[in-house]
């Protein structure tokens, strides 16, 4: 449905209900999705989402007069609580698609008269210039901000060849990636490839799932193939993009048998790392670490100029990045929602203290200590 909107803003407003709706504009979102190269902002992610979601989810489209795709977002909207952006654990990035800083504006507008008369937006994992432009169209309308959460994921610039990477590395992370080559070596042959047409997609696919789920997220349930929902999510993103070019599985292998493997992304000049995995019978021959190298070779070869790590700043990510790039949870409020803002800004962080005051003073103090001692 659509409905025409005001002459200042000159566009028209559209709702999509459904995956398949927004499946049949990927192209045109697509080309917006690239001014931020995020795997998360595609069709290829957000159509395989929204049929993993359990909550209602909807796509917000602005068009122009003459019916051109201009901005977008994917938003899950409940009258009492306001608007969320679609996102979850499994979305490194969330954010709106736009032809520019006007059409961006706009959709931010839009957005929050969806979220009208609640007067609340929870918006998670932005990147800083998502920050930046959310607060510059929102603060004018009243908008207050509470920063839920941080995450600094490591991201690192790419030379124009492979060595010039390797020569900015530190001494000693390159003589580790040679000893580790060369010891896998010593054991049978070792290959690295790419999937592609040689092989059936979905055989890789399942053989990197399989592996993540062998070792320790197997236990802890946290592997992908621990829900079934989960599994179809990345098998539905995985055969999006690779019929799109876009997929990158890069799979390690010793004489034969899969030792590590890479699921990433190339959209624009970068290659995002989305999952990452290794047989942990092999961990003291540092599978991760071949692969890593290999992974790098491979996506300044194919001339991306950034690789995006994602995720914390775990060691093996930091020992080759060369920047932090933030992802922050913002809740946007205003009207009585200011309240929680309150809450959580002052009341909350107090009642925290409080509570690690009380059990620091009832949990009974150690031998010698309530004298000074020990």
């Amino acid at each position: 449905m659509s409905a025409p909107q005001g002459r200042r803003r000159q566009f028209s407003v559209e709702t999509l209900d459904s995956p398949e709706e927004l499946a049949a504009v990927a192209e045109s979102w697509d080309v917006l999705a690239e001014a931020n190269p995020t795997p998360f902002a595609t069709c290829d992610w957000l159509v395989a989402w929204w049929q993993y979601a359990t909550r209602a989810t909807q796509c917000v489209l602005l068009r122009e007069p003459g019916g051109t795709i201009c901005a977008g977002a994917l938003v899950q909207h409940r009258p009492l609580r306001g608007v969320r952006g679609a996102a979850d654990v499994h979305s490194g990035d969330w954010g709106v698609v736009a032809a520019g800083e006007h059409e961006r504006d706009a959709v931010w507008r839009q957005l929050t008269e969806l979220a009208h008369p609640v007067g609340r937006l929870l918006l998670p994992a932005l990147d800083e210039p998502a920050v930046t432009a959310v607060r510059s169209a929102l603060e004018p309308s009243g908008f207050h901000f509470v920063e839920l959460g941080r995450l600094d994921s490591p991201a690192v610039g790419l030379p124009a060849s492979y060595d010039d990477l390797l020569a900015g590395a530190s001494r000693n992370l390159r003589s580790q990636l040679g000893r580790a080559r060369r010891a896998m070596e010593r054991l049978g042959t070792l290959t690295v490839r790419t999937a592609g047409p040689q092989r059936p997609l979905a055989d890789d696919i399942e053989r990197f799932l399989r592996l993540e789920a062998s070792g320790w997220k197997g236990q802890e349930g946290t592997a992908i193939l621990g829900s079934p929902r989960t599994a179809r999510l990345y098998r539905d993103f995985a055969a999006a993009a690779f019929a799109n070019g876009r997929l990158r599985l890069l799979l390690l292998e010793l004489d034969g048998a899969l030792v590590a493997a890479d699921l990433s992304y190339r959209i624009g000049p970068r290659t995002t790392l989305v999952k990452t995995t290794y047989d942990e019978r092999y961990a003291s021959l540092r599978p991760g670490l071949v692969l890593r190298g290999e992974a790098l070779r491979a996506a300044v070869e194919e001339g991306s100029t950034e690789y995006d790590f994602l995720g914390g700043p775990d060691a093996y990510k930091l020992r080759w990045a060369g920047e932090l790039r933030p992802r922050r949870q913002l809740l946007a409020v205003r009207g009585p929602w200011r309240v929680e803002a309150a809450y959580r800004e002052e009341l909350r962080p107090r009642l925290g203290r409080l509570h690690r005051w009380l059990g620091s003073a009832m949990r009974p103090g150690r031998p010698g200590q309530e004298d000074g001692s020990g």
